[in-house]
């Protein structure tokens, strides 16, 4: 039941993709863009969902990891750094920045044993404020010899690494501007450094302090950097394995959908369909692309009189209810197929509903039932005309002997005569429609032989070309190596004879008529498709007119005794009905392919007689 596709589901997945319409995502603070295709099967989709919850989560993880690393290596060296830091003061006495030493150190200590409790965000504020009120505090109270310099340079990288670019742009816009006013308090006079410079550079723990700054700094970027690195280069792996299992998943969905027999759809009421398997090319004529760019051809193409069955299936759909119906389609050529349509699952997505269905063509199995129904109708038609025939040939047989009794009683009476002689004649008329009528209820007399078709056909081209008349044109074609069949002679020269008087009755003005020959071997696929047809090997013969061809419901009655479509008093309605007994009875069948305004064409399936030697005769043109 599928028109429009009501938009491609999108997700993200940290790999390379190929697809121009994509959806977006932060991974490792840069966007990575991937499309979740409307066909792709739902657990692909919750799979990739799956992985990119998972990389988030080991993404976060090790953050966190680096951030608790630098509190316990920070917190390592923090004593005897500051134990550095205050040998100063026993020269120039306590300073102000010594307690905030002091205040960091114990901050540190206390953050660092509770590293496993603190929130993420806590803790990184923690870290990057510590290494920029050290850094600044220096700065202000030594000027350029403090050794807490570099932990202003390290600061907006672990930011960037920590948190997010934008917080990193802030946070050194705000260091630089910190250094500006230091630096410039220092230079006009408001601030002195408190150390004597040239005893301060050759002092030992001026100097530890400056390596442990370097250090802690150059460390904790190659920490940083180096663990990050190397779980981005990790995680592109995982997501490139991830999104190449992804593709073979798909490309093997899309497989078993391609060769499925049955079409596959997605489906809204209120758009037309999103998405049609391939398998709708064989079925309609129309490729899947067309279908979507003309959403609504489907419903548009249902037969009229199965439009109602169409619209209770989807006010079925709409209210969330499965449904399963069976309705006829125009499909590309003009030709009516009949479909079963089944709803697989109904859901809302963005207030709409969406129907994922399957369709078969069930077009050849109601042609087959049709066709069983009618040999089951033909069959009881049969044997109630064969009864009744007996019944009327008895009769007739006692009708016969009594006037052949008074014909001898009556044998000078003229007048009685020629009233006998024209009650025989009634009687002869009634006797060949009897006989008829038992070939039509396979009940005649037969006498099959080997014969050989070919040789059957030209004998008959004489007498053939009589019947059409000149203004219909009669051709002949054989195939080469024509087996030969095991049939009554006479019953099947009369039926090739009713069928050229029934196609010349139906050419209009000129035409052609054509009769050809040909080897079949039916196989058990082809039998399964019609119950009358056995397994085996054929001669086909075909007839072939340019007639005017025959509606759908002269087709279904054509072979029933006494049905003509021939004016009153032109056809008894038992030409057709005589050719399909004396076929049936002859361990054969008969199909017949017409159209109006496309002529007819009949084929008699005359089993293969396999005791005569079989003659190879080259192709004899008309």
């Amino acid at each position: 039941m599928p028109g429009k596709a009501p938009g491609t589901r999108r997700t993200c997945h940290p790999s390379r993709i190929k697809s121009a319409r994509t959806a977006r995502t932060q991974f490792l603070g840069a966007p990575i863009c991937i499309e979740m295709s409307a066909d792709m099967p739902d657990k692909a989709r919750q799979y990739q969902g799956r992985q990119m919850t998972s990389t988030n989560d080991a993404y976060m993880q090790v953050r966190s990891k680096i951030c608790n690393a630098h509190l316990v290596a920070i917190t390592i060296v923090a004593i005897p750094t500051l134990a550095a830091s205050l040998y100063p003061s026993m020269s120039t006495g306590w300073q102000p920045v010594m307690t905030l030493y002091l205040v960091m150190a114990v901050s540190l200590v206390i953050a660092t044993l509770l590293r496993n409790r603190l929130p993420y965000t806590l803790r990184v504020g923690f870290l990057i404020f510590f290494f920029v009120t050290i850094g600044l505090a220096g700065l202000w109270s030594f000027g350029l010899l403090a050794g807490g310099i570099p932990f202003l340079l390290v600061a907006p990288i672990l930011a960037a690494l920590f948190l997010t670019a934008r917080f990193a742009v802030m946070l050194l816009a705000a260091i630089s501007l910190s250094a500006c006013v230091i630096g410039a308090s220092i230079v006009l006079g408001y601030q002195s450094p408190v150390i004597d410079a040239g005893p301060y550079a050759i002092s030992a723990p001026a100097w530890f302090v400056l390596i442990t700054a370097w250090v802690l700094t150059n460390g904790s970027l190659v920490l940083a950097i180096g663990s990050l690195n190397g779980f981005l280069l990790q995680s592109l792996h995982t997501a490139h394995d991830h999104a190449e299992a992804l593709e073979r998943s798909e490309a093997q969905h899309r497989r078993l959908v391609a060769n499925l027999p049955e079409i596959v759809y997605s489906w809204t009421p209120a758009i037309g369909g999103a998405y049609y398997s391939p398998r709708v090319k064989d079925v309609l004529g129309h490729s899947p692309a067309h279908m979507i760019r003309h959403p609504r051809l489907w419903t548009e193409s249902v037969h009229p009189d199965d439009t109602a069955i169409l619209a209770e299936g989807l006010a079925k759909a709409e209210d969330g209810t499965p449904f399963d119906i069976i309705y006829r389609i125009r499909d590309a050529k003009g030709a009516w197929r009949w479909l079963h349509d089944r709803s697989i699952d109904i859901r809302r997505e963005d207030g709409t509903t969406v129907v994922d269905g399957i369709v078969s063509d069930i077009t050849e199995q109601r042609e087959a039932e049709a066709q069983l129904r009618q040999a089951h109708k033909m069959e009881a038609i049969g044997q109630l005309t064969g009864g009744i025939a007996h019944d009327f040939n008895n009769l007739l047989s006692i009708m016969s002997l009594n006037s052949e009794i008074l014909e001898d009683e009556l044998a000078g009476n003229k007048a009685a005569r020629a009233r006998l002689d024209m009650i025989h004649k009634a009687l002869d008329r009634a006797s060949s429609l009897t006989n008829r009528l038992l070939a039509f209820s396979r009940q005649q007399m037969l006498s099959p032989v080997p014969t050989d078709i070919g040789t059957l056909l030209h004998s008959l081209r004489e007498l053939l070309e009589r019947t059409l008349g000149a203004e219909v044109h009669l051709k002949i074609r054989l195939s080469a190596g024509l087996w030969w069949a095991k049939v009554d002679q006479n019953q099947l020269e009369n039926a090739l004879i009713n069928l050229a008087i029934n196609a010349r009755d139906a050419i209009p003005a000129s035409g052609l008529l054509e009769m050809s020959a040909r080897n079949k071997t039916v196989k058990e696929a082809f039998f399964e498709q019609r119950a009358e047809i056995m397994p085996g090997d054929y001669v086909v013969i075909s007839v072939r007119d340019t007639g005017t061809g025959m509606s759908p419901e002269t087709l279904e009655h054509m072979f029933e005794p006494f049905f003509t479509t021939k004016d009153f008093g032109k056809g008894s309605g038992l030409g057709l009905s005589m050719v399909y007994g004396f076929v049936a009875q002859s361990n054969g069948f008969v199909s017949v392919d017409s159209a109006l305004g496309r002529g007819t064409t009949f084929r008699l399936y005359l089993p293969r007689n396999r005791e005569a030697a079989l003659p190879q005769p080259e192709s004899i043109p008309a």
